[in-house]
């Protein structure tokens, strides 16, 4: 039910990862306020999302690192129009390629309407969207909203 002051728009929440077996170590080091990549003991290939394999070498052979959590924007989307349920507009989208790898690539949403270019610098901090479920999110070094 809605308090009198919420409207049905605020009261949706956005989608919320599921971890599996494959992801939890990931999604529990997030909690915990630590960035964790899937990385491989037989060639050191670092890959993200998880898999069961080495994308490199395709060996079984995986742990789960701890990265610095630098990283740069390698492309982004604006959205400037509500398309997710529990994200308004305006926010960007943000493909960042962190610095531990070439082509190791994590998505982050960031909320507000801000400068961006592809290169800018980013900087890692965890959102808890509800409790117990905490996202690994990327920003702008210096990130302030323009409005």
């Amino acid at each position: 039910m809605l308090s009198p002051s919420q409207s049905a728009e605020e009261n949706v929440l956005r989608p919320i990862p599921l971890a599996d077996d494959l992801t939890e170590p990931y999604w529990s080091a997030a909690r915990e306020g630590r960035l964790v990549i899937q990385r491989c003991t037989n060639c050191g290939n670092y890959q993200h999302p998880p898999r069961i394999y080495c994308s490199s070498c395709q060996e079984g052979a995986l742990e789960f690192s701890a990265v610095s959590g630098e990283a740069t924007v390698y492309s982004y989307s604006k959205v400037v129009e509500a398309n997710t349920p529990g994200l308004k507009p305006p926010y960007a989208v943000i493909f960042a390629e962190l610095v531990e790898q070439a082509g190791l690539w994590i998505l982050s949403d960031c909320p507000g309407d801000f400068e961006i270019r592809v290169g800018d610098p980013l900087e890692l901090s965890f959102q808890e969207i509800r409790e117990g479920v905490v996202l690994p999110q990327f920003r702008p070094v210096g990130y302030q909203t323009l409005q």
